[in-house]
């Protein structure tokens, strides 16, 4: 089976967590929102320097939209042979340095998101090839928020958590796959499906405590 497919990116995501510490320096600058979109780090530009000065303060706000057009050209079902749909994702994230307001150590998380339009995805049988476009679950037109939760750092190199997670988010934060965005589309080769069919929710209340350089997390429901 041969799928086409395009993507359009008209955002970008920067934020970078550890459980070790945070950075909240912006890299825009003010001169970005006097240049090309093709040059801007950002779609939106820095906001006259106010995204900057947020991000100072410990208030970092990212968006991203990601747009999606795939068919099937071959193979697959006769009567889904030749179709294209187009879909689309959006994720904002708000992420509170607490650092920046006298609370060292402490980190607050959201992650909302919605999904839009059609996906080929259940046309193509056992790997979807769209992953990014099966989160959040539900018939679109949805909206979700998916991740509300803080880390708190405890000392040699231990943090606590809880909240509401995003698998996804969590996985990708792991190994690095693109979240069906950066990198691979396929869900095959962005998380694995016999673990994708044990979790069937996208985010799921947590608490537990972490080392830093350890993938291993003691938690509790």
């Amino acid at each position: 089976m041969r799928i086409f497919q395009n993507g359009w990116r008209t955002g970008s995501l920067a934020v970078l967590l550890t459980l070790v510490g945070v950075s909240g320096q912006a890299h825009a600058q003010d001169h970005e929102d006097h240049t090309s979109l093709r040059d801007r780090a950002q779609l939106t530009g820095d906001w006259h320097g106010a995204r900057t000065r947020l991000a100072q303060r410990g208030i970092i706000l990212d968006f991203q939209t990601t747009q999606f057009y795939q068919g099937v050209t071959s193979g697959g079902p006769a009567d889904a042979r030749g179709e294209w749909e187009y879909g689309g994702v959006g994720d904002a994230y708000i992420t509170i340095v607490g650092d920046k307001f006298g609370w060292k150590g402490f980190v607050f998380s959201i992650h909302a998101e919605t999904r839009f339009g059609n996906s080929i995805n259940s046309a193509v049988g056992l790997a979807p090839p769209n992953f990014r476009l099966l989160l959040p679950p539900g018939d679109a037109p949805v909206v979700a928020v998916t991740n509300y939760s803080f880390i708190q750092q405890i000392g040699r190199g231990w943090a606590v958590s809880a909240g509401k997670f995003n698998i996804g988010d969590l996985w990708n934060g792991i190994y690095h796959m693109g979240n069906g965005v950066d990198k691979f589309m396929n869900a095959s080769l962005v998380f694995p499906l016999n673990l994708a069919a044990l979790h069937l929710e996208e985010s799921s209340a947590r608490n537990g405590i972490t080392r830093d350089g350890s993938a291993e997390i003691e938690r509790k429901h």
